[in-house]
């Protein structure tokens, strides 16, 4: 753990409130017992991995969403985590940063796991 921030363990973001010098910060629950901590935004990484269901929801009013696409690669650009998504709706693949994205139970998991 580094600075509060579990190295390579996954976590949810349940809450976000504006920080001081307009970093937010979000409190996270982390793994399978749901401790939660409180964390600044720019210090928490992607946690998208290939294959995930995810929806685009942008964090302005300036554009509209994507929709939902499945994740295709990661990688970190000018000190960013971005995701590849290809998208369901169009089929093509875009860059997009992990803050606009969030994770979806897509028709297969759900069936995997005997959702109705």
């Amino acid at each position: 753990m580094r600075d509060g921030i579990r190295s390579g363990e996954l976590g949810v973001v349940v809450e976000v409130r504006s920080g001081y010098c307009g970093d937010d910060e979000v409190r996270v629950e982390w793994g399978l017992n749901r401790e939660s901590s409180w964390h600044s935004a720019s210090d928490l990484r992607s946690g998208f991995r290939k294959g995930h269901v995810v929806q685009d929801r942008p964090r302005s009013n300036v554009r509209n969403t994507l929709g939902t696409g499945t994740v295709i690669a990661e990688r970190e650009i000018a000190g960013r985590d971005m995701v590849l998504l290809q998208l369901h709706r169009t089929g093509e693949s875009r860059w997009l940063p992990f803050e606009s994205l969030v994770r979806i139970r897509d028709a297969a998991l759900q069936y995997q796991r005997g959702v109705s």
